[in-house]
Order: structure tokens, then sequence, then C-alpha cells
């Protein structure tokens, strides 16, 4: 008796076809992310009989063959709905444990005890402070390590000029990771804090 290979699952997204990594349950951000989008920057719907259904959010079941339409939201301006962007981004980060606090007053973001995972690291962590700046329609760009830190001369980048956040005094460099620093090119709608996140930790990694 012949015995058939199971169908391995798959789905459509935005009509199309995707096998590589689809399982019985997914989030709606493995969803988005398969058309390189995110739960953060997308609105992800199950299609059926051509009509796009209700917004899903977390986990859903997936079915062979299952269809799902994922749509970008548009970038909002205007502060508050900067400071919501902003908000969401961290508390994803914190759902993984990293430690990240916000000051507005300040228009900054640092970044608690970071790995700085380079054989020639001459401390085994630090704080970084990132500067909201235009955020989200202008990039995310810069970084500031403690004044004295022994990575200031060693990580890539200019030292320039000092600001006081949080009690303590930063030390400006000049590492620019959507305009030649070795990151991809930036894009509103898919990067934020959570994901320039990936930058700092590849920059710390490059110790001169």
């Amino acid at each position: 008796m012949e015995t058939r290979t199971p169908q391995k699952l798959h789905i459509f997204v935005n009509r199309k076809k995707f096998e590589d990594g689809i399982t019985p349950t997914m989030t709606v951000d493995q969803i988005a992310n398969l058309v390189g989008l995110t739960a953060d920057t997308a609105t992800v719907r199950r299609e059926v009989d051509g009509k796009a259904g209700d917004p899903l959010q977390g986990t859903v079941e997936i079915h062979q063959a299952d269809h799902f339409v994922v749509t970008r939201n548009q970038v909002q301006g205007g502060f508050d709905a900067v400071e919501t962007r902003i908000a969401a981004e961290l508390d994803r980060l914190r759902e993984s444990g990293q430690k990240v606090d916000y000051f507005p007053q300040n228009r900054a973001v640092i970044y608690r005890d970071l790995p700085v995972a380079s054989p020639r690291a001459p401390i085994p962590t630090t704080d970084v402070l990132v500067p909201v700046g235009g955020y989200p329609g202008g990039m995310l760009d810069l970084a500031f390590l403690p004044v004295g830190s022994p990575l200031i001369g060693r990580v890539k980048g200019a030292a320039q000029g000092i600001t006081t956040v949080d009690g303590r005094q930063w030390q400006q460099i000049s590492y620019h990771p959507y305009n030649g620093g070795g990151g991809p090119p930036w894009n509103p709608n898919v990067h934020g804090f959570h994901s320039y996140l990936d930058e700092i930790l590849a920059w710390l990694g490059n110790i001169q």
C-alpha cells in the first residue's frame, strides 16, 4: 500500500505562499514578519472567501493554505502618537527582560547593562543613551556613552558633545548605523527603539 508523505504546512500572506517556518500556531508578529513587517507596524487579518476579517492579535491557529492580509500602518505624527509608539517599543523589550528607560523631558532612551560582546572589551557591560531626535519620521541615530567610559575611543565613531540625563553625563559618539554604519536602510515602518538595540549590540561588539 502506497504511503503518502504529509504535505508541508503552508500559508499565503498577501497572496504569496510561505512554507518555511510555518507552524500550527503562530503569533501575528511572526505572520507580519513574513512580509517584512511587525505586529507594531502592521495589521494582520485572516482572509476568508476573498474578504479580510477583523484584526488579529496574539497567537492564532494555522490551517493548511490559510490566507492572511497584512497591511502596513501609517506612521503617525504628533507628540502623543510618538510617545505611544516609543512606550510600545520599550514595553516589547522589557517583556524580554531588557532594562530600558525613557526620559521624555530629555527626549532620550537609556538601554541598561548591555553586554559588550568582544574579547577585547575593557568592561563587560555598559549603559547606552540614544536620543529620540526626529523619530519616527527621522531615523534613529547616534549613541551616547557615560563620560569617562573606557569604551570611548575604542568603539566606532568620534567622541563629540556632552549632555546630562538621569543625573549622569553622557558623551555623544558619532555612530550612524542607518547611514553608512553597516545597518539596513532606515524604514520607519519597521525600525524603532526595539530594533535599534540590535545595532547598538553590534556596535559594542566591534571594539577597536
